[in-house]
C-alpha cells in the first residue's frame, strides 16, 4: 500500500477544499459525493479520480477525469 506524501497531502487538501465548497460531503468510505450522489471524487494515495454513477444492474462508476497529484498545478 502507498502512503501519501506531504507535497500529495497539500494538493489533497486543495482539492477537497474546493470541492466542499461545490457541495460534495464525504461518505462512510472517504468518497466525496454531490447532495444526489451521482457524481463522486475518489481520492488515493497518488491520485484522484471524478466519476459518475450509471445506473445499470448492478450500478457502476465510470471516470468522468482524473489526475495523479504531481500533475496538478495550483494556481
Amino acid at each position: 500500500m502507498t502512503r501519501i506524501n506531504k507535497k500529495n497531502e497539500k494538493v489533497r487538501a486543495f482539492i477537497i477544499d474546493h470541492i466542499e465548497a461545490k457541495g460534495f460531503k464525504e461518505d462512510r468510505y472517504g468518497n466525496w459525493k454531490n447532495e444526489n450522489g451521482t457524481y463522486r471524487y475518489k481520492f488515493q494515495a497518488t491520485s484522484y479520480r471524478y466519476e459518475k454513477l450509471i445506473n445499470t444492474f448492478p450500478s457502476s462508476w465510470i471516470k468522468i477525469s482524473g489526475n495523479y497529484y504531481k500533475d496538478v498545478k495550483i494556481a
